[in-house]
Order: structure tokens, then C-alpha cells, then sequence
């Protein structure tokens, strides 16, 4: 018989831009901007057949823009617990029409229903061969971005002051392997430059309602602003 090969596989994802604007009881907390992101993933067969197969990420990315205020974490939390709690009201009202269906359907029927066939049980012993079984397959995941800017505003996106973290040709490597019955890992990052700054941020006008902080204008004063250093590293 024939020896079982993994097959091959590969999935890609990009795009040229992504905007996001988060917010909550009508206040925005978080916006992304991030340009040229690409995504590859694939697996390399082994054919000596001595080591396992090899399954590859790579993440390439231009430009990533995230800004934050002192309150994005509370917002965040609010938004979370507002969805928590529409799912659990959903959940109810679903259980709720499941029991009112089976008090219907025992009104209406006079049989007893019964379990046909044996039980099927997996044993301790099965449970545990799958819980003990390691890792088959070496992982390597590769993010590179050109810039990264992240930055937090005291109260509002239209604040004048905001505390900066500039990062510049950005690579980071990770990866795991399973050699000899031994799982090793590996994790690896470069900086270009990292920039810690608390600069003044310059803005023409001031929006008064949700619809009118745009992504675009946040990102481009959040991005202009300049002096303030705290921290400055050639390369990390």
C-alpha cells in the first residue's frame, strides 16, 4: 500500500487599503489605517520523509496606522458587553422556543421516544493519545512591515497632544519545530527605528458629531505631528 502524503496547499489574501473607525454610545475610540497588506500561507512536502512536513506564513505589509484614546479600553469593554449580552438574549429567547415546542409536541404525542443502538463511549485511553499527541508539523511565520504608528490622544481624537510610538522597518520571525520528540521554538524581531514621542498634534477644525471624525483627517494630524521625543533608538 502506498505510504499517506500530505497535500499541498496555499491561500493568499491583500489588499490595497483598509480603514476602520471604532466607537461606542457615539463616541469614536479606535482608528486603523493600514495600505499594501499581503498575506501567503502554503505548505513545503518533505520528501526524505525523516522530518515532518513544513507549513510557512508570510505577512507583508506597507503602512499600519492605529490610534487610541484613554478610553478605548472602556469603550472596548462596553462594546464587548453589549454584544455579550444581545447573545445571551438571543440564546434565552432560542432555549425558551425549544422548551415551549417540546411542551407542545408532549401534549400532542403519546409515544415514549427511545435510544436505539449501543452507546458509543471513546475510552480514558483514547482520550489520552490525543491529548498526549505533539506537534507533526514545523511552523515558520514571517511579518514584515515597512511603519508602524501608534499613538494615544488624552480625551478625544482632536486633542492637541498625543503620545507616539513610531516603529520603521519592522521584521519578526517565529517559529516552531518538533525534533527528536523535543518541540522547539524560536522568536525573533528587528527595528529599524523606534521612535517614543509626546508631540503636538495641529488640527484646522474641530467635528462636533460622530459622522464628522473621518479616518483620513485623524490619521494625517495624528501623523504630522512632530517634536516632544522621549525615546529615540537607531536600531533594535
Amino acid at each position: 500500500a502506498g505510504s499517506r502524503r500530505t497535500p499541498l496547499i496555499q491561500a493568499s489574501l491583500g489588499f490595497a487599503r483598509l480603514r476602520v473607525k471604532a466607537a461606542f454610545d457615539y463616541q469614536a475610540f479606535a482608528v486603523v489605517d493600514i495600505t499594501a497588506f499581503d498575506f501567503l500561507m502554503y505548505n513545503v512536502r518533505n520528501e526524505h520523509g525523516d522530518a515532518s512536513d513544513r507549513l510557512v506564513a508570510i505577512l507583508d505589509g506597507d503602512k499600519v496606522f492605529v490610534f487610541l484614546t484613554t478610553v478605548s479600553a472602556a469603550q472596548a469593554l462596553g462594546l464587548y458587553q453589549a454584544f455579550d449580552r444581545l447573545i445571551q438574549e438571543k440564546q434565552l429567547a432560542y432555549t425558551q422556543s425549544l422548551k415551549d415546542i417540546e411542551k407542545f409536541l408532549r401534549r400532542k404525542s403519546t409515544v415514549v421516544p427511545t435510544r436505539f443502538g449501543p452507546r458509543v463511549s471513546i475510552s480514558p485511553e483514547a482520550e489520552n493519545k490525543v491529548l498526549k499527541a505533539p506537534i507533526s508539523l514545523h511552523t515558520d511565520v514571517v511579518v514584515t512591515l515597512r511603519s508602524i504608528n501608534v499613538g494615544a490622544f488624552p480625551s478625544t481624537f482632536f486633542d492637541h497632544q498625543i503620545l507616539k510610538l513610531e516603529a520603521t522597518d519592522v521584521q519578526a520571525r517565529f517559529a516552531v519545530a518538533l525534533e527528536k520528540g523535543k518541540i522547539h521554538s524560536g522568536l525573533g524581531m528587528t527595528l529599524g527605528q523606534l521612535r517614543v514621542a509626546l508631540a503636538s498634534a495641529a488640527h484646522p477644525t474641530v467635528p462636533k458629531t460622530l459622522g464628522e471624525v473621518t479616518v483620513e483627517e485623524v490619521v494625517n494630524s495624528a501623523a504630522a505631528a512632530r517634536g516632544g521625543t522621549i525615546l529615540r533608538v537607531p536600531k533594535l
